[in-house]
């Protein structure tokens, strides 16, 4: 299904919350930062708006400037699918 509005997969989202996790956050404490919900967990995709606060938060939070590059990292190859 095609929207007007760009957004990312759930996966993205589980990447910045378990690298965030791998500093000692939880994942309360990076939505309530970001101003996000956790009922939002349960979306299929996030607007980019969102994920941008997330990751946001996340480099806040962990005060590591390189968090995005470190959490990139731990992304395998998967199928486009999945994306």
């Amino acid at each position: 299904m095609l929207t007007a509005q760009a957004s990312v997969s759930m996966s993205w989202i589980n990447t910045v919350l378990a690298a965030a996790e791998r500093h000692g956050l939880t994942r309360t404490q990076l939505l309530a930062h970001a101003g996000l919900g956790a009922q939002q967990l349960t979306d299929e995709r996030w607007p980019i708006d969102d994920i941008t606060r997330l990751w946001r938060a996340a480099a806040e939070l962990t005060q590591d400037p390189g968090f995005g590059l470190k959490a990139g990292s731990l992304v395998g190859p998967r199928p486009a699918s999945t994306w």
